[in-house]
């Protein structure tokens, strides 16, 4: 895994420039990241120039309209746990050839717990597994589940470890010794990367004729152009479509709300394998090759 970033915006930057850059080959000078649009860029390829708007926004296959995926709590509070564990085992280089996947206590997170209580919650989540690592000793080249399998009660296991006791259902773990060492923030969450993935045009409608609406109060500032790019990121299996394939973007009423969009175009960027469809206007899926 790469770079964890500590906020939302970094990760919207990196997004952007990404997209614009790796994917449309534009070169990218002048930014300006604010909000509603996310950002102002001039964007230039051979001898053009523009000055183009960029609102970006989020896809998941299991969003409701008008709600957040389930799984984004999750995953929110995730990403701070690796935040922490990459400082932690950082510290400890003998920790750091160990790999981890770890299954959460899903009940826990209905709620909209403050910033503040979720990061000293994922802290102190980072701090206890990094303790129970040190009291337990991991086979080489073994997988060890906690607790361990056909056990039901894991109270014995994290006897000691009220926070992991309360969030954590299970935890896998193993050590590759030697050649491999696991990068850092390499531990995963099974809470968010197990579900469906699919296209789920309903999602991509919805998030489109928000934006359609809010478009109308954005300050466009010296942009001539305006772009909106829809991101399916990977951070949760909802954040994923499954393969490239055009006739899955066959939708009246999709094309529709394009057309009447305030964008000028309108992207779909599946970035964990590397693909964009442009909707408007409508073109076929371009695949990048590595």
């Amino acid at each position: 895994m790469g770079r964890v970033y500590r906020k939302p915006k970094d990760v919207e930057k990196f997004l952007i420039r990404e997209f614009v850059h790796g994917m449309l080959g534009y070169t990218v000078s002048r930014p300006n990241w604010c909000e509603s649009p996310d950002a102002i860029l001039t964007l230039h390829k051979g001898r053009t120039r523009t000055r183009v708007a960029i609102e970006h926004t989020s896809y998941h296959s299991d969003a409701e309209a008008g709600k957040c995926s389930p799984q984004t709590p999750i995953a929110d509070f995730w990403k701070r746990v690796q935040i922490s564990l990459a400082r932690r085992i950082g510290q400890r280089k003998h920790l750091a050839e160990i790999g981890g996947r770890v299954r959460l206590n899903t009940k826990r997170f209905t709620g909209q717990p403050s910033s503040r209580a979720q990061e000293t919650l994922a802290r102190q989540c980072a701090k206890e597994l990094v303790d129970f690592l040190e009291c337990h000793s991991i086979p080489e080249s073994e997988f060890v589940r906690y607790p361990p399998p056909y056990t039901r009660s894991k109270v014995a296991v994290f006897s000691e470890y009220p926070t992991l006791r309360m969030l954590v259902s299970s935890m896998t773990l193993h050590r590759i010794p030697g050649a491999i060492m696991f990068p850092r923030c390499s531990w995963m969450c099974d809470s968010i990367s197990t579900g469906c993935i699919g296209l789920n045009v309903n999602s991509i409608r919805a998030a489109i004729r928000k934006k359609n609406t809010k478009a109308k109060k954005y300050n466009w500032g010296s942009a001539t152009d305006k772009w909106l790019l829809i991101v399916a990121q990977g951070s949760t299996l909802a954040e994923h479509t499954g393969a490239s394939e055009d006739h899955k973007w066959v939708d009246a009423e999709l094309s529709a709300l394009c057309q009447a969009s305030p964008f000028g175009r309108i992207y779909f960027w599946e970035y964990p394998r590397s693909w964009y469809k442009s909707l408007k206007p409508n073109r076929p899926i371009v695949t990048k090759t590595p």
